[in-house]
């Protein structure tokens, strides 16, 4: 029986993130082989890398990850065991990955690795494969982690809309796949955690069809007596329009949306080319926050800072507006150029990227770092503007502040230590003030709601 390797590795030289998302790439990869192979995989969120003997090793990498992942490669390849590598990274900058690895998939999975084992096992191993953006398989999630509090699950693929410093549109080639909604039903069924992250990156899709298979989703999740607590991402110009499919999820167990804000202005949204955002004056999002909390849905709400229409002023703005709002959970961060957005043509083409000594600088691309020169200030205002700003979202008061109105909307209890659980995560990564102890306290606590 041969032996398959599936790894997924995690930075050890930059402040850990806390990952709570299951490695779905690598449960479809896990799927997608053959009976005949032994298959094993290494999560370095939860333990160390062991060196094992095996005949192929297969690894997917987020662009702050893949330093790591060429790292681990070369310690197999070394062995003289081959090494294919996946994600988005590498689909994107399939060359500078084939620097590292024997193999690189380009794209999904699907209707590439089932060709990879065969050529494997014939000793024809191709340099490239590309997949098939396509549902086949539901991911083995018995080689996941049982740390993870939460399942994650896919039930759409890509997305329409082509922001600047996105680079979902350009892997899934402006692309948009629906997974059947009965396999959908049938991957909850396996599930065992109580609580789901849905990771479609617009679960409402942009066409009539997405918003009518997403309500027949939500009905068939409340037919099938799934019950779950779930939470995803949305676009905010689609939850504006809606009422009807509101009604459902909630029916359906959601208590949380994504959304991408970005900016607070048109011309910062202009800028991000989310010009869908300024519908109907979305921009000002009030009646967004105040649609959803009718719903007693909370709200994940997204900004970024360093765009080239940003001034110290504006940023500083932002963040007040964010802490008068009524948005649950607000997270902030750096606008990040990564390879195959508009973004890093576009500054890399006025030789603004500063951060370019690859693959070791790839590591400060997690919404952290501050890897380009921003128009209207230094990297040295913005980072000490981001300092004050983390300073005043997720300080204990406002924190607790957050939790007590959002038990006032949602009239939810579990919903709203959920909320604080989070505020208090991100706390922890952009502060780093909360103690070790204090620390283990939290994360028991976290897991604890969310077995309930």
């Amino acid at each position: 029986m041969k032996k398959l390797l599936l790894i997924n590795p995690v930075e050890k030289n930059r402040p850990k993130l806390h990952i709570y998302f299951q490695p779905l790439g690598l449960g479809i990869v896990g799927a997608l082989t053959p009976n005949s192979w032994d298959v094993r995989l290494i999560d370095e969120n939860f333990e160390e890398l062991e060196i094992l003997d095996v005949d192929l090793v297969a690894m997917t990498a987020f662009t702050p990850f893949v330093k790591r992942a060429y790292e681990i490669a070369a310690i197999y390849r070394q062995k003289n065991i081959p090494v294919v590598l996946g994600g988005f990274h590498a689909s994107l900058l399939p060359e500078e990955a084939l620097n590292f690895v024997d193999t690189v998939v380009i794209g999904s999975a699907e209707g590439a690795w089932e060709q990879l084992i065969i050529d494997f096992e014939n000793n024809n191993l191709k340099r490239t494969y590309k997949g098939t953006n396509s549902f086949i398989a539901k991911p083995r999630r018995d080689l996941f982690s049982k740390n993870y509090p939460l399942a994650s699950i896919e039930t759409l693929r890509g997305c329409l809309n082509n922001c600047e410093f996105c680079s979902v549109s350009t892997v899934y080639e402006h692309q948009s796949v629906l997974k059947p909604v009965d396999l959908v039903i049938s991957e909850f069924k396996e599930i065992s955690h109580k609580h789901v992250f849905i990771v479609d990156d617009n679960m409402f899709g942009n066409r009539d069809s997405d918003r009518i298979r997403a309500i027949s989703l939500y009905k068939e999740l409340i037919n099938n007596k799934i019950n779950k607590n779930w939470w995803g991402y949305a676009s905010v110009n689609s939850i504006a329009k809606e009422d009807e499919l509101l009604y459902w999820a909630v029916k359906s167990g959601c208590y949380m949306f994504f959304l991408g804000f970005e900016a607070d202005t048109v011309t910062g949204l202009k800028e991000l080319n989310k010009r869908f955002n300024m519908e109907k004056e979305i921009v000002n999002y009030k009646s967004v926050i105040d649609k959803l909390h009718k719903y007693r849905i909370s709200i994940f709400g997204g900004f970024i800072y360093g765009m080239d229409t940003d001034t110290p002023l504006a940023l500083n703005e932002r963040t007040r507006q964010i802490m008068n709002s009524n948005i649950d959970l607000p997270s902030i961060s750096v606008l990040m150029p990564y390879p195959g957005t508009k973004i890093y043509k576009r500054f890399k083409d006025d030789n603004r990227i500063t951060k370019t000594t690859y693959p070791d600088d790839w590591i400060y691309y997690d919404y952290r770092g501050i890897t380009f020169t921003p128009k209207n200030m230094t990297q040295k205002e913005l980072s000490e503007i981001m300092a004050n700003s983390y300073k005043k979202l997720y300080n204990l008061r406002s924190i607790f502040l957050r939790a007590i109105r959002t038990l006032m909307i949602t009239c939810n209890i579990k919903t709203a230590l959920l909320l604080m659980s989070d505020n208090l995560m991100y706390r922890d990564i952009h502060i780093n003030v909360i103690e070790p102890a204090y620390r283990k306290l939290l994360k028991k606590y976290s897991k604890l709601i969310l077995k309930r």
